[in-house]
């Protein structure tokens, strides 16, 4: 199971630099909404990052493969959500570089901070804990995918609450 979360996390964070382009500035002005472009990019790694979690869990025969995707899942959104706020941010709009530490520093904090009964990372499915921590799961990929589309819109758009 160790193994399995692991290599969810090295997945996330290569999949962290999809989103780093060296043409932003060049397509900025162009009538193609951000977010349409990022959400291109990630359609394009999506199937890629399936295709090497699918064998993971059957070598690994895991015994919840679908939490196992889950946790996957939300692990990525993080990832992906942290990339695109850091684009702004880090210098020629590398957001990768400042995700895969980002999704490290809060896993580990969540590890370390978080008391045994909200443990994120349950032993297996027959830990008593394992339900509470897949809809704290859940959760986190929801936040993830709002912390992305969030950090997607277009800056120089008007948005309804600047009207």
């Amino acid at each position: 199971m160790l193994q399995l979360r692991l290599a969810a996390i090295v997945l996330c964070i290569g999949a962290a630099f999809v989103l780093d382009d060296a043409a932003t500035e060049t397509v900025e002005s162009s009538p193609t909404p951000l977010l349409f472009r990022r959400a291109l990019r990630v359609a394009l790694v999506l199937p890629l990052v399936a295709a090497l979690w699918a064998p993971l869990l059957w070598y690994a025969d895991a015994s919840a493969p679908l939490s196992l995707t889950l946790e996957l899942g939300a692990m990525l959104a993080v990832t992906l959500a942290a990339a695109a706020l850091a684009t702004g941010v880090v210098p020629d709009g590398r957001g990768g570089l400042a995700a895969g530490p980002t999704l490290l520093v809060l896993l580990g904090a969540a590890a370390l901070a978080l008391p045994a009964r909200w443990t994120l990372f349950a032993g297996d499915p027959h830990d008593p804990r394992w339900t509470g921590s897949h809809q704290r799961w859940a959760l986190i990929l929801a936040l993830g995918a709002v912390g992305f589309l969030f950090a997607s819109l277009d800056p120089g758009r008007s948005r309804l609450w600047n009207r």
